[in-house]
C-alpha cells in the first residue's frame, strides 16, 4: 500500500513532467491568456534542477520578463536587472547589480537563465504568443517548463 503525501503541488505535478533536454535542443511553450476573462493571467514556471543555460525568448520579441519568484525584472534590451521598492509611498526602479550566483545573463537581447531552482514568471499578454526556450549550454540535462493559463 503506497501513501502520496501532497507537500509541494508544483513540484510532485512537475516531477511527472521533466524533459532531458540536449544541446541547443528547443522547446516552444504556447501561451494563450483567458481573455474572455475580466482577470486573466498567466505564468511560466521553470525548474532547472541541473543549471543548464536556458535562452527564452518570445514571438512578441519582449524585452521585459518579470521573475515573480524573486520579485525581479530583467530588461534584455538594456541588459538590467530591475527591483521595484517603495518610497514614501511611491514606486521607484532601482536597478540592481547582475552577481556571479543570480544565475541570469543576457544575449542577443534575449534573456539566458541558468540558476538551479524553479522560478515563476509572469508572462501575461492580451494575446495568444509562444516561448522558445532554447538549451545554449554545452551539455544535456532535464528540466520541467510549462505555461499556466488562469
Amino acid at each position: 500500500m503506497g501513501v502520496l503525501v501532497l507537500m509541494n503541488e508544483t513540484k510532485i505535478l512537475s516531477g511527472l513532467n521533466y524533459t532531458k533536454m540536449k544541446p541547443s535542443q528547443e522547446i516552444k511553450l504556447d501561451v494563450k491568456p483567458n481573455i474572455d476573462h475580466l482577470e486573466y493571467y498567466s505564468t511560466l514556471v521553470i525548474d532547472n534542477p541541473d543549471g543548464l543555460k536556458l535562452q527564452m525568448s518570445s514571438n512578441t520579441n519582449t524585452t521585459f520578463w518579470e521573475n515573480k519568484t524573486d520579485k525581479e525584472y530583467y530588461d534584455t534590451k538594456k541588459k538590467k536587472k530591475l527591483i521595484l521598492k517603495e518610497d514614501n509611498d511611491e514606486l521607484i526602479w532601482n536597478e540592481e547589480i547582475i552577481g556571479s550566483t543570480d544565475g541570469i545573463d543576457f544575449k542577443d537581447n534575449k534573456l539566458v537563465i541558468s540558476f538551479q531552482e524553479e522560478k515563476t514568471f509572469d508572462v501575461t499578454n492580451n494575446k495568444y504568443y509562444s516561448i522558445t526556450i532554447k538549451n545554449i549550454s554545452n551539455r544535456s540535462g532535464k528540466i520541467f517548463v510549462d505555461v499556466y493559463n488562469y
